[in-house]
């Protein structure tokens, strides 16, 4: 499949993407040569690749969400350079 500039206005123009004239040959060099390497792709054979992951395959880890107090404020504040009132103290910045 091969795109012209017709085709590229039309893209741009859904996507409501601006483009300059000028841009247009270049944008649809790069956009054919994707496309062709969508084809070297679609091109590959996959018929005997067995399926590596599916839907079905994975099972999901769920663990209990249970709400806790915490209660580990001394050990939070034990990494901080300097702490008051059990809160984090930091240097003033607004003047």
């Amino acid at each position: 499949m091969s795109l012209k500039n017709e085709d590229v206005k039309k893209i741009a123009s859904l996507s409501r993407i601006k483009v300059e004239e000028q841009e247009y040959e270049h944008i649809v060099g790069q956009l054919n040569s994707i496309m062709s390497w969508i084809d070297q792709l679609t091109a590959v054979d996959t018929s005997n690749i067995d399926i590596q992951c599916s839907e079905d395959s994975s099972v999901m880890f769920e663990r209990a969400d249970i709400v806790t107090t915490g209660g580990i404020v001394e050990d939070i504040l034990a990494n901080a350079p300097s702490s008051q009132h059990n809160l984090f103290s930091v240097p003033k910045v607004v003047e």
